[in-house]
């Protein structure tokens, strides 16, 4: 993000120290565009409420750039939610939904994990739009999402989910998953990783074992 930044600083020309970026004689789309690359990588995860990365840091720097960070939809549509207080769940659920404003009609990607069900009621009406979810969820919660997914996310690319909880009571234990899941019809690849994670893509390269090669499968997955 470093560099980035300093790129736009190039372009107008040498600032003092002390002085802020003066980026005012950029076309707001090559803005728009350093500002995009100054997201966290795919393999590294995506952006955080954190106000010491972008996108959030993008919009406290100054009047101008705020107003460039809130008119390019596609920083929003990215969104890593972790484990946090409780006191932060409801913090968590505004964040989704502004997020979900500000990002428009671009399809959205989420990790998420154990999220709530505060969580949930903000990001599940808008699964149509999604392209990536990825996370760690109670056996309740699944059922939530899957049930979500099932009756339309035409967009979705890309499902992860695992277990991360240890109460065997509320832990995800059993998924079965039907595939092409009705409403998600594009992801068609089934693999799994450490014993713990069950995937499903929209890859056409074949990940799964010969004896699933044939559609239509259910998955019975125990965790």
């Amino acid at each position: 993000m470093t560099k980035m930044l300093s790129v736009a600083a190039r372009v107008d020309g040498p600032t003092t120290s002390d002085a802020p970026i003066n980026t005012g004689s950029l076309p707001l789309d090559i803005l728009s565009l350093i500002f995009l690359e100054c997201l966290p990588h795919r393999r590294i995860g995506f952006p955080t409420v954190r106000t010491t990365d972008a996108p959030v840091l993008l919009g406290r720097i100054c009047s101008h750039w705020r107003a460039v960070a809130l008119s390019t939809p596609q920083l929003w549509a990215g969104l890593s939610l972790s484990i946090r207080p409780p006191d932060d769940f409801k913090k968590d659920a505004e964040t989704a939904m502004e997020w979900k404003i500000r990002a428009g009609p671009c399809l959205l990607s989420y990790h998420l994990r154990n999220p709530t069900d505060v969580i949930l009621d903000a990001i599940l009406p808008h699964c149509g739009q999604w392209r990536h979810l990825d996370g760690y969820f109670e056996q309740d919660k699944w059922n939530r999402v899957y049930e979500a997914i099932s009756q339309g996310a035409p967009n979705l690319r890309y499902l992860e989910i695992g277990n991360s909880c240890r109460d065997s009571s509320i832990a995800l234990r059993n998924v079965t998953i039907h595939i092409p899941i009705p409403g998600a019809s594009q992801l068609q690849v089934y693999t799994r990783k450490r014993g713990l994670i069950l995937i499903l893509t929209a890859c056409r390269r074949i990940l799964f074992e010969r004896s699933t090669r044939h559609w239509p499968w259910t998955i019975a997955a125990p965790f």
